[in-house]
């Protein structure tokens, strides 16, 4: 099926365009039609359509202006423009971006618009050379991060590489110059903790590749991949006297740590690798990278995230032994009496004691692990969250580590607090608000929770209105608020975060809601 877009403000138009001819019996698809060029654009970007057929006199952007824009994203695009004039500057334009064709709206027929299709059509094969060629490109681009990833494990293994090169060739990525330049990018959990559940991971991680392959587009010669936990940017560059590579991937590693921060909420620091990269060396650098992922475990973090130097921390490793026995076990006291000033004296104490003997992270993260699971476990907290685990172990600096230790214990402790509130003598209210405590981040509904206890949605609303004598919306709010309450009591997190994690993503309606259930405002309780 050859993949067509329609694009027309006036929506009669369109339905008419879909009406005229039987679209899959002449082997088009119809992927997505829309009346805005606004968000033609992007959707244009998401279903990658191999003929765009558009409205010329569109609002905002017109449509050759549009067409243009597609051409660069897409080169193989095919473009048939329609209108409802006939002036001869537009078919000048029209002509310029050598579109297959151009129709007259009052005049269009069902003949000529195959026909136009069809010529798009031709000219598509001829340029993909047969309908095979042009079903693998596609195949190719729906499944290119993953064959990606197969490259990248060929230049990591240090594979032939004549052999990586085609490989690379057949997905669209061209290596011309004889230098390359390695950035590894990782998460910093602290912040990612900040922000979202231990669910989220894999979703977080999936939306910083695909934000750093987004700006990879503007900065010719990088490549990016996914490794594990890593993003890795691979750059190929010609060696000149006026070409700094360096600062150029610097320049795109912080455009990258920007727009994470910005659209993610997240921190990405990078590591880079040597300049001057030959092909044979890439895999030595790989394995470099990976293998010495902790020598800058220890050292100061710079002010941009960004080491330009993987070798600029100490590489000096002492083993745990009993090092960390008393500051551990100070720890684990405080944590049990619930005394979070002590606490967090405790995680200092670590931190002081790890950084002052270097000591080896790869047995002082699991030894921390450890402590942490048994503290929960003298608690009495609930500890199913594996996934925060998964996350802990990946731990590439000491700063991070405590931090995610701190935000565990803070976890911790306001799991005792809900437990020495009142139980309910409902069962089925129990299991509302453990429901209510699992998803406090998200705006869930009266539907979500009659789905999950397999009940009628109608029937749950008065079952809850009968067992509460509120409406499901101000419970839900309300146990927010009195949770959203003792953080601020005990922390010192800036508002606007505190109201993202009970999912309030406006600060202002947070205020308001905050002031309807407690009787003060968020700033005035904090300041009580």
């Amino acid at each position: 099926m050859v993949k067509v877009m329609l694009i027309d403000d006036d929506v009669p138009m369109l339905k008419y365009l879909r009406q005229l001819i039987d679209w899959e019996a002449l082997g088009y698809e119809v992927v997505g039609q829309t009346y805005s060029s606004i968000k033609a654009r992007a959707m244009f970007q998401e279903l990658r359509p191999d003929i765009v057929v558009t409205d010329i006199g569109l609002p905002q952007v017109d449509g050759i202006t549009l067409a243009d824009e597609f051409i660069r994203l897409q080169p193989d695009v095919r473009v048939i423009f329609l209108t409802c004039h006939a002036e001869f500057h537009y078919a000048k334009r029209a002509l310029l971006l050598e579109a297959d064709d151009y129709l007259i709206k009052d005049e269009l027929t069902d003949e000529q618009l195959i026909a136009s299709l069809d010529k798009s059509k031709a000219k598509l094969l001829e340029k993909a050379g047969t309908q095979e060629q042009l079903s693998y490109r596609e195949d190719v681009n729906r499944n290119l991060d993953v064959l990606k990833d197969t490259l990248y494990q060929q230049l990591a293994k240090g594979a032939d590489w004549e052999a990586t090169v085609g490989y690379a060739r057949r997905l669209g990525i061209e290596w011309p110059y004889p230098a390359f330049m390695l950035a590894f990018g990782d998460v910093t959990y602290t912040s990612f903790f900040r922000q979202y559940g231990s669910a989220d991971r894999d979703l977080i991680r999936f939306g910083i590749y695909n934000i750093a392959h987004d700006v990879a587009q503007k900065h010719e010669g990088i490549t990016v991949f996914r490794a594990g936990e890593s993003l890795v940017a691979l750059l190929n560059y010609r060696p000149s006297l006026t070409f700094n590579e360096q600062q150029y991937l610097y320049s795109y590693a912080k455009a990258v740590r920007h727009e994470c921060q910005q659209y993610l909420k997240v921190e990405v620091n990078f590591k880079f690798s040597a300049n001057k990269l030959a092909p044979q060396t890439i895999a030595s650098a790989c394995l470099q990278m990976n293998s010495g992922k902790y020598k800058t475990f220890y050292a100061p973090l710079p002010e941009d995230g960004i080491y330009r130097h993987a070798s600029e921390a100490s590489s000096m490793i002492i083993p745990v032994g009993r090092l960390l026995d008393s500051s551990l076990q100070s720890l684990q006291q405080a944590a049990s009496d619930g005394d979070r000033e002590k606490w967090e004296s405790s995680l200092r104490a670590v931190a002081d004691t790890a950084s002052s003997y270097n000591i080896d992270p790869a047995e002082l993260i699991p030894l921390c692990a450890r402590q942490l699971r048994l503290i929960g476990l003298k608690l009495s907290a609930q500890e199913n969250d594996e996934a925060f685990y998964g996350c802990f172990v990946h731990a590439l600096s000491l700063a991070d580590l405590i931090g995610m230790m701190a935000w565990k214990l803070q976890q911790y402790e306001q799991q005792i607090r809900l437990a020495k509130e009142p139980e309910h003598t409902e069962p089925k209210l129990t299991q509302i608000d453990n429901y209510i405590y699992r998803h406090l981040a998200e705006n869930i509904s009266s539907i979500d929770v009659a789905e999950f206890l397999y009940m009628n949605p109608s029937y749950f609303s008065r079952y809850f209105k009968r067992l509460t004598g509120e409406n499901f919306t101000d419970y839900v709010h309300r146990y927010k608020i009195r949770i959203a309450a003792k953080m601020l009591e005990t922390t010192d997190e800036p508002l606007e975060l505190v109201a993202a994690k009970f999912g309030y993503s406006d600060r202002t309606y947070f205020s308001k809601v905050f002031k309807k259930y407690n009787g003060r405002s968020p700033r005035e309780y904090r300041v009580k």
